[in-house]
């Protein structure tokens, strides 16, 4: 089909024949010319290019911040349940990771290796430990005072983060390997507490004894609860009488002290 004689493309052709040339195609706009915004912003008059504006809405990130928040806690759940009941040794990765509700993958991704998963978790323990069992002179407290809040404290650990106090005693029983390099650390926590204690008996304030063995005395009567939660659920019912029990291990404490536990 022959286009009209006004057509763009007849005169084009007239044009280009009467030059004694060969029609070309225009050549494409510069990409310098009317820029698309849809590729890139539109030049300043300084032809510096800009950066694009900060988004201002932030609930999206803040959506994802919480959501990771979310997936972490539930890996910290499922593997504390895990490596309480299986050790280091039987836990696996995978169980770990059906319990939070994701795949091996996803686990990986967010907790690393089955080792950085527990050593995390041994990290924990032990940092929850130093905080929480500190044994200090406090202005106004007497021993006996110190000593049944110590008892107190060291329970009520025991009673409500079971599943943790077991992590660690399912280290000491597969020979404390993963937690070698805080040893150093406990050690120097316990060695000031013994001291304290000789202070106290030095001072005429507690009976004499051996303060190291009396320590490990208060943490046998104490984590017995944690590591033997099913036996004393079937002794003593699903929710044991916690200020009882810490009375009468205080009690024991007290008086093996040549302290009066009223």
């Amino acid at each position: 089909m022959t286009p009209p004689a006004s057509s763009p493309i007849r005169k084009a052709r007239a044009a280009a024949t009467r030059a004694g040339g060969v029609l070309r195609p225009a050549p494409p706009p510069s990409v310098t010319e009317a820029p698309s915004p849809l590729f890139r912003p539109t030049l300043p008059p300084s032809s510096e290019p800009v950066a694009p504006p900060r988004r201002t809405v932030r609930q999206p990130r803040q959506r994802h911040h919480a959501g990771r928040a979310q997936i972490l806690a539930a890996i910290r759940s499922s593997a504390i349940d895990v490596f309480s009941r299986h050790g280091f040794a039987g836990a696996t990765m995978q169980a770990v990771a059906e319990g939070a509700g994701l795949t091996k993958q996803q686990l990986l991704y967010y907790a690393g290796s089955k080792d950085e998963l527990y050593a995390n978790l041994l990290h924990e323990v032990v940092n929850e430990w130093r905080e929480a069992f500190s044994l200090t002179e406090e202005a106004g407290q007497t021993p006996a005072q110190l000593l049944r809040d110590y008892v107190h404290r060291k329970l009520h650990y025991a009673l409500v983060n079971g599943p943790v106090s077991r992590i660690f005693t399912a280290e000491m029983l597969a020979g404390g390997t993963h937690i070698a390099r805080y040893w150093p650390e406990m050690l120097a926590s316990t060695q000031s507490k013994a001291r304290l204690l000789q202070r106290w008996m030095d001072a005429g304030l507690l009976r004499p004894r051996d303060p190291l063995l009396l320590l490990q005395q208060i943490w046998g009567m104490t984590q017995y609860y944690a590591d033997y939660q099913a036996q004393v659920a079937v002794m003593m019912g699903a929710h044991p009488p916690q200020d009882a029990i810490a009375d009468e291990i205080a009690t024991t404490v007290l008086l093996a002290c040549g302290l009066s536990p009223d």
